[in-house]
């Protein structure tokens, strides 16, 4: 799920009139009323399509006018993304996205709303909803037209990313009480709860097949299913997409040392290895390229440079071996950096060795819930830290350490709402299970640090999909 889908199912399903359109839409599958309850799934769907579009564009690519260009091609979601931007109080973008985000829940949370779903699902018609002061995107409009004429959204002092919802509920009631002010009236937060859980009740009557589904909904903790889903994410690490191989022979390494020995402050003069499978790192690089057709693992040195026409590309001299031992046995006299993946190491062939290579860097390319929840099985402790990744990409890394596999450190790469539904979700496993500290890390910052430069350098994408052998 990208960040933009993810956005689409949070105002979905955290607004009063989401939550009509998804329960219409639930009930019609069951064959409650079909008919009337399939027409209001669709009007509730088509009224809020702009408001949709809008919030999901403007939260996922943000505010900074670099991250605009990401949109040049597509003229429809331009204009969704200067929509939502034009409601900004030009704050700064810590504090703007509060200011959208709520202003246009705002526009899903009528008044009408309330008095609509009073009368119990089973009697909702569209005609109580069809109203300019219930529609969402016409709120919206009429929320464009008031910050036009001067209105600006209140200062939502304070909030930051690991906010309660009851600190954002109160900043919510804020822009509700301007709006209201302005001749756009809101249902405050207590309002907008009730009105809730009373639909939740009416819904569940209607059918307990959905109650069943309401009821988990209610008791469930979110953090495990949103870091499931955002285990989808996919994250490009080049605006130009993949680069192309150059595939160096061995018989040619002596006279093209300098396109591999690279200089890093810490560590030194260095050269990667990269051991994986074949077909996870042909993923990497512009298609067809040479690793296409290989069956089993590639040994290598990689680098990424410049071509002699000084265009960017990735380099492997691939050595006759599917054991990084036997490669970095080569280099005595310089340090090897070696990197591979989850996927790869979890399909290991049983004569690959890694002796002599003090620290196996491993990239984690499958869903770290599932990895995690193997090594709580074996009574493993996972030690972990987080850094911010240099660059205009607003990426993170996470690093763990894993007590019953030494010698690996494993790395995640996320955005910044993976960065927030993984700590989200660590923070619940406790201590006996997973422990934070920076200081166990600081010996391999180094090689860590190296490492993610040359794969951030020559990589196209990182996700955790499993190195999946269809792709």
């Amino acid at each position: 799920m990208t960040l933009h889908e993810r956005l689409h199912h949070e105002l979905q399903h955290t607004t009063l009139w989401g939550l009509v359109g998804r329960f219409a839409g639930d009930l019609a599958r069951l064959g409650i009323d079909p008919t009337r309850i399939r027409r209001l799934f669709r009007f509730s769907r088509d009224q809020a399509r702009m408001l949709h579009e809008t919030y999901a564009t403007t939260l996922s690519v943000g505010v900074e006018p670099t991250w605009r260009t990401s949109l040049e091609d597509n003229t429809d979601y331009a204009a969704f993304y200067d929509a939502g931007v034009r409601l900004a109080p030009g704050r700064g973008w810590a504090s703007d996205r509060f200011a959208i985000d709520c202003a246009l829940r705002a526009c899903m949370s009528a008044p009408a709303l309330g008095e609509a779903v009073a009368v119990g699902f089973a009697r909702v018609r569209i005609a109580t909803l069809a109203g300019a002061e219930s529609v969402p995107d016409l709120r919206m409009r009429q929320l464009q037209h008031l910050v036009q004429g001067g209105l600006t959204l209140p200062n939502p002092l304070g909030l930051d990313s690991v906010s309660t919802s009851d600190e954002l509920a109160v900043y919510f009631d804020e822009v509700a009480t301007v709006l209201e002010k302005h001749g756009l009236p809101t249902m405050h937060t207590a309002e907008v709860r009730s009105t809730i859980d009373a639909l939740f009740e009416d819904v569940a009557a209607l059918s307990p097949d959905l109650r069943a589904r309401i009821e988990l909904d209610l008791r469930g903790d979110r953090t495990l299913e949103d870091v499931e889903e955002h285990q989808r994410e996919r994250i490009a690490l080049h605006d130009t997409g993949p680069l192309p191989l150059e595939i160096v022979d061995v018989a040619e390494f002596s006279s093209r040392a300098a396109d591999f020995v690279r200089h890093h402050s810490d560590v030194g003069m260095h050269i990667l290895l990269v051991w994986a499978r074949a077909d996870v790192l042909a993923r990497q690089f512009r298609r067809p390229n040479g690793l296409d057709g290989i069956d089993g693992y590639v040994c290598a040195l990689q680098a990424a440079g410049l071509s002699e026409t000084s265009e960017a590309v990735a380099r492997l001299c691939i050595f006759e071996t599917e054991s990084p031992a036997e490669v970095a046995r080569l280099f005595s006299t310089v340090k090897v950096v070696c990197v591979t993946t989850a996927s790869s190491l979890m399909d290991a062939p049983g004569a690959a060795s890694s002796k002599g290579i003090e620290t196996i860097v491993a990239i984690m390319d499958q869903p770290v819930v599932a990895q995690f929840l193997h090594t709580f099985k074996a009574q493993a402790r996972v030690t972990w830290a987080r850094t911010a990744l240099s660059g205009d990409r607003h990426l993170h890394i996470f690093s763990y350490l894993i007590s019953a596999l030494p010698g690996i450190v494993w790395l995640q790469v996320a955005s910044e709402v993976g960065r927030q539904v993984t700590e989200r979700w660590l923070a619940t496993l406790g201590e006996d299970k997973v422990v934070a500290s920076r200081s166990a890390f600081e010996p391999h910052m180094p090689l860590i640090d190296a490492a993610v430069q040359h794969v951030v350098a020559a990589w196209s994408v990182i996700d955790q999909r499993g190195g999946r052998r269809s792709e």
